[in-house]
């Protein structure tokens, strides 16, 4: 139900229109009355709720600059923080984030969101100590006051926190944690410092602590550097796998050296896709096959982790050396039934569509897709339908027991075993056997 206040200064009018007004039809509920455009700032001064208004875009505005007195006043009420408050600015990011969601039943970000939330909030100790803002679909900035886990418990919360996410939401996440600063007029630079020691993920692993205090001094990199590229080109043009390999550990030797910031690195990068889209142009002008290949790599490089990013830019540059040595030579369903032969030798290993997209040289996002279009499932689906039929044949012809048959056929848990198995043939194992 909306909430309204009426200003006038006109108390007849005002008694006419209450009385006029089907508040219960037009679902709204008058909260307050001002005789003139002051008397209702001052009310609004009072309270943040009279008018529904969104707390945290009054924090967003200020996280961006605004330092307007109103603003901050009504913050500040809200937040129960005065001048001299010690604050923690905390930021949460989900580490791979796209290929996380991708993952998930429900592939919609605002409902990824809201479960990581929920379970942030139930981790959460002091529950008056904090504020929850949700900054992108993939960041949560945590407004934090509570002087007991700012002074001694940091830590233990973070620890709890994380564990807490990875138990519930299945996703690793990566923290950044600002200094102590002072007051609400203070956290702007508080976020910029969470913010900025974020950036120092790109050279760490997923699901690091970063404080800023740890990387004030050691600042990334954002100079230009002279690298160039026309020796990898180079190798990619003749297809010298082990050249272009080489030449990519070298190039990101020379960014990990340098502390090159992430948005220093992807120039880089940027540029080495446009020099083999021109190697690529030079030997067809065939606009549909160009689209289909660059569709394997839609969603992107990776620019979280140095170390990732390196693997997806060799896998970049030596599929598209393949591919222009071998310019169109084998479709889609080529590829798919070299992708199902390839399972059908390999089932019982510890395989993933993670993996065979790099045997492949195919990105796995785009694999997946590719995969379903042409088969009608997904790629899980397949490899437990190959392990699964492989476990019949064995039920049947030998009096192996079910954990002998799960590591047999790929399956390290028994337990999971049996519960793809029957969710497939509708019967357990045992079952199964028993009824032959």
């Amino acid at each position: 139900m909306l909430k309204v206040l009426l200003v006038g200064d006109e108390p007849y009018m005002s008694e006419e229109f209450k009385t006029m007004m089907d508040r219960e039809k037009l679902e709204i509920t008058i909260c307050g009355e001002a005789a003139n455009g002051k008397e209702a700032l001052d009310l609004l001064s009072e309270t943040v709720c009279c008018l529904n208004i969104n707390i945290d875009e009054l924090i967003k505005r200020i996280l961006e600059g605004d330092i307007d007195g109103f603003l901050f006043k009504q913050v500040k009420s809200f937040l129960s923080i005065d001048d001299k408050q010690e604050i923690k600015c905390i930021l949460i990011e989900i580490d791979h984030f796209k290929e996380w969601l991708n993952e998930q039943e429900d592939r919609k970000a605002g409902c990824a969101l809201n479960l990581i939330k929920r379970v942030i909030t139930q981790s959460l100790p002091n529950k008056a100590g904090w504020h929850l803002l949700a900054v992108s679909e993939k960041k949560i900035c945590i407004i934090l006051t509570d002087q007991t886990v700012i002074d001694h418990n940091m830590d233990k919360y973070i620890s709890k926190l994380r564990k807490a996410l990875r138990e519930y939401c299945k996703c690793s996440v990566s923290v950044s944690i600002s200094d102590k600063i002072l007051g609400l007029e203070a956290l702007k630079t508080g976020y910029e410092q969470a913010e900025l020691a974020m950036k120092h993920r790109f050279y760490r692993n997923e699901g690091s602590i970063i404080y800023f205090s740890e990387i004030k001094k050691t600042p990334l990199n954002y100079s230009l550097c002279t690298l160039f590229l026309e020796p990898l080109l180079k190798n990619i043009q003749e297809n010298e796998q082990a050249g272009i390999t080489s030449k990519i550990d070298r190039l990101f030797r020379r960014f990990v050296q340098n502390m090159s910031a992430p948005e220093v690195v992807k120039v880089y990068i940027q540029n080495l896709e446009l020099e083999v889209t021109k190697l690529v142009l030079a030997l067809t002008k065939d606009e549909e096959k160009i689209a289909t290949k660059f569709a394997q790599f839609e969603e992107g490089f990776d620019y979280e982790s140095i170390w990732r990013l390196k693997e997806e830019v060799t896998d970049f540059c030596r599929s598209f050396a393949k591919y222009i040595c071998s310019m169109g030579e084998s479709n889609s369903r080529d590829i798919i039934q070299e992708i199902k032969f390839f399972v059908k030798e390999n089932f019982n290993q510890d395989l993933n569509i993670q993996k065979v997209a790099r045997h492949f040289y195919f990105n796995p996002v785009y694999l997946g897709q590719l995969f379903k279009e042409n088969t009608g499932m997904r790629f899980s689906d397949y490899l437990h339908q190959i392990r699964i039929n492989e476990a019949k044949r064995l039920l049947r012809r030998t009096n192996m027991k079910v954990a002998q048959i799960a590591r047999e056929i790929g399956y390290r848990d028994p337990d999971y075993f049996t519960i793809k198995f029957k969710s497939i043939v509708q019967v357990t194992p045992s079952a199964f056997k028993n009824n032959l």
